[in-house]
């Protein structure tokens, strides 16, 4: 049996919780987590003023500190000092040589005036030398200070860590324990979760490219999905923007779901498709069975394909459809992706849109009220867009029903 675990975004929870849901051909798991960048329920990986370098800054602030003060002790200091000795005798000569044109008292009063400034010099040069000093003990006390925070800080953090990670580990072990093993366990994440938990992947490993062209060989049987690559990692342990992706990846490197366009999945949405008029949109390798599946309650249908898929296996189908069923297909090609996104769905009645692009940017506006929009690829921004219309379109996906499905018995796994 199968296990698709999806975790989606639960704000306000305290603990994350798995949730086993028994859907009688597969068992559906359902995890949410309130997590956010580099966030684990209200946990803060990376505090944010986290000093960097601090002690080689402080280095440098004191290296810059007791040179100035040498300056000032030293040079500065010896200089103004000479400089007062100097004034002082060139005064006491000068007082000499012209003693005859000066009178006593003047004379004094010069010799006086040296002397003071001859004092007062090396008084000022030795107050600046203790103002330097003092500039460079508050400097080291102010660095002991940040150093302090700085480890306490890392405590903390290593603190956070460890708790963190051994909710990941109690996580995984109740999923592995209700799943019975990671060997048929495929991962699900809503948008906002993988954007914090798991690193970038591409389209085709998140399960929302294009599906494969018809003739390629699936990897597993129909109604099994197929497995991906674990997520890349995209730093080490010390980079704080990579380390809740790979503590994740520590617990959690089971395989991403990648078979919504195989026809089990298909299926699983098909009842919800309620109107007699079909547009289908793209293609799948399990599309001729599906079509064929619901000939008897279709009126109309509208497929709209990649031109390179306009094939002769496909003219044939087209043509035995109509000569089996009654029942004309109206094909419509498109050339690029470009084109794809200007597409209008103009239609006169509600229908039913099987969507197998996979791509988010399609004008949805056109399409009538009454009509069901079947989102194979459940891409949600796509989902998001139908929403802001303003309703009168039913959007059906995998990730919503997974979101919304109840237990349907005690016991999660039903035989």
């Amino acid at each position: 049996m199968d296990t698709i675990v999806y975790f989606y975004k639960k704000r306000g929870a305290e603990a994350p919780e798995a949730e086993p849901v028994g859907l009688k051909t597969y068992l559906l798991i359902r995890v949410g987590l309130d997590v956010g960048r580099e966030e684990w329920f209200g946990k803060k990986l990376a505090a944010k003023g986290y000093p960097v370098g601090g002690s080689r800054a402080g280095e440098d602030r004191r290296r810059r500190g007791s040179g100035h003060s040498g300056e000032v002790g030293g040079s500065m200091g010896g200089t103004e000092a000479a400089e007062a000795g100097s004034r002082g005798r060139r005064a006491a000569a000068e007082g000499g040589c012209f003693g005859a044109e000066v009178g006593s008292e003047g004379r004094m009063e010069n010799i006086e005036g040296s002397r003071v400034w001859g004092l007062l010099r090396p008084l000022r040069a030795l107050r600046q030398r203790r103002k330097a000093r003092a500039e460079v003990r508050r400097e080291q006390e102010l660095e002991a200070a940040r150093e302090q925070e700085r480890e306490r800080l890392i405590a903390a953090r290593a603190q956070i860590l460890s708790e963190v990670e051994m909710s990941m580990g109690r996580l995984a072990a109740q999923i592995e324990e209700f799943a019975e093993g990671w060997k048929d366990c495929y991962f699900v994440y809503e948008d906002s979760v993988r954007k914090s938990l798991a690193a970038e992947a591409s389209p085709a490993r998140r399960g929302e490219a294009p599906p494969a062209r018809r003739g390629e060989a699936e990897a597993s049987p129909a109604r099994h999905a197929e497995g991906g690559a674990s997520p890349d990692r995209r730093g080490d342990v010390g980079a704080a923007e990579a380390i809740l992706p790979l503590l994740w990846e520590r617990h959690f490197q089971g395989k991403d779901f990648r078979g919504y366009a195989q026809r089990f999945w298909v299926e699983q949405l098909l009842p919800q498709a309620v109107q007699p008029h079909f547009v289908i949109l793209g293609m799948a390798p399990c599309l001729f069975e599906v079509i064929e599946a619901c000939a008897r309650r279709m009126k109309s249908l509208r497929w709209i394909l990649p031109e390179e898929d306009c094939d002769e296996e496909l003219q044939g189908f087209v043509e035995d459809f109509c000569t089996e069923y009654g029942l004309a297909i109206m094909l419509e090609p498109f050339g690029s992706a470009a084109a794809l996104k200007r597409l209008r769905l103009v239609c006169g009645q509600p229908v039913n849109v099987l969507d197998f692009t996979g791509e988010a940017y399609m004008a949805v506006s056109d399409v009538p009220k009454g009509s069901v929009w079947l989102d194979m690829f459940s891409v949600e921004e796509k989902r998001r867009r139908i929403a802001a219309r303003g309703g009168g379109i039913l959007y059906v996906s995998l990730k919503e029903k997974w979101k919304t499905v109840q237990k349907r018995c005690v016991c999660p796994i039903v035989p």
